[in-house]
């Protein structure tokens, strides 16, 4: 495990691609369906944060089945989360904004707030794709609620999905607002 995070961290992602596929034939050898499921579901997440959507869904696909078949609650809903964005990715957009508004409650009630703050964005990205203008900008604004337990790098997600909201709802403005508080986060 010290391994593989610290080829993450030096951003050697080959390298840590490799002990992914490593770990999850080792997992594969023990016939435990809920540490295969789990190592699948690591896999595609990873595959997806690497731009590899189509790769990363079927592993996060297999992962979340299996995890449902067994009963494995939170995991099941923490893979889909990644699956959920990797559909969001491939155009999918429908059954992201189904998989994110089934996991929400879950999410709320164990207080998973980064976990909430993600799926905040992929409905708010859902709901845009679908022109849903109004309930993007909801699921986005509320972002900023539980912006302060999301990871750095995904803070500005919200304001600048906020942009297309806003200009789909025909407020040029706040989308300008919006811009302006998207950069900030970036910089």
């Amino acid at each position: 495990l010290m391994r593989e995070t610290l080829w993450h961290t030096q951003g050697d992602f080959r390298e840590y691609e490799r002990t992914l596929r490593e770990h999850l034939a080792a997992c594969q050898e023990t016939s435990n369906p809920r540490i295969i499921a789990i190592a699948k579901g690591e896999l595609g997440a990873f595959l997806i944060r690497q731009g590899k959507f189509a790769e990363g869904f079927s592993a996060l696909d297999e992962s979340v089945t299996a995890l449902d078949q067994i009963g494995a609650i939170a995991e099941y809903y923490f893979y889909s989360l990644f699956l959920s964005d990797a559909q969001i990715q491939l155009g999918q957009f429908d059954q992201a904004y189904t998989r994110s508004q089934e996991a929400m409650p879950f999410l709320r009630k164990y207080s998973q707030f980064p976990l909430v703050g993600y799926n905040l964005i992929i409905l708010g990205w859902a709901a845009l794709a679908m022109k849903k203008y109004a309930e993007a900008r909801q699921y986005l604004e509320e972002i900023e609620i539980v912006e302060p337990e999301i990871r750095v790098l995904d803070r500005a997600h919200g304001p600048a999905a906020l942009i297309l909201a806003e200009r789909g709802l025909g407020r040029p403005a706040r989308a300008i607002n919006h811009l302006r508080k998207a950069l900030r986060i970036g910089i």
